[in-house]
């Protein structure tokens, strides 16, 4: 068993597989446990971290009500940087996916990747994080939206470029599919 002592107390987390880090964080009352087996499937190609956090599975630390995402995230950085993890994929699910943004954007030397499931920034008229910090995510979410239509792109040219090289029976079966 690993644990991360902080100032609240310890922050248990697993670590198994190999390969580059995966952080997973999990949504309210859930912890490292709950991946149904997930954790398993990813481990086989990365290092895959999941942590209980504050009040949850084995981590001594008590959630408490003035205790924020920042708190959570910084629970999140205190575990990379005692396993030595300069920067980690990062998976959020519900809360954790909440957790997992403000980590982003108070530590994106961190943070090789983000990817969020089922979460928000907050309700409306009520906003969890900073303008700011949501114009820095809309930003990157833009980048990462033209990097996927840049992709389809090169992807379109490839199909034209088979019918192009005497592939066109499949080109046109496919147009006819299509249409």
């Amino acid at each position: 068993m690993r644990f991360a002592k902080t100032t609240h107390g310890k922050i248990h987390y697993r670590i198994k597989g190999d390969g580059p880090p995966l952080l997973l964080i999990r949504g309210l009352g859930r912890w490292s446990a709950h991946w149904c087996g997930w954790d398993d499937q990813l481990a086989k190609s990365c290092t895959v971290i999941t942590l209980d956090n504050r009040g949850l599975g084995l981590t001594s630390s008590p959630m408490r009500f003035w205790n924020s995402l920042g708190d959570l995230a910084a629970d999140a950085a205190t575990i990379l940087r005692q396993e030595r993890i300069n920067s980690a994929h990062i998976l959020g699910t519900s809360l954790g996916g909440m957790v997992s943004l403000v980590f982003a954007l108070k530590h994106p030397e961190m943070t090789s990747s983000l990817s969020v499931i089922a979460a928000s920034v907050g309700r409306s008229g009520h906003p969890r994080i900073s303008m700011k910090a949501a114009k820095m995510l809309a930003t990157a979410l833009m980048m990462s939206w033209r990097h996927y239509l840049h992709r389809q792109k090169l992807q379109m040219q490839s199909v034209k470029n088979l019918r192009m090289n005497g592939v066109k029976k499949i080109a046109d079966t496919s147009n006819q599919l299509l249409l």
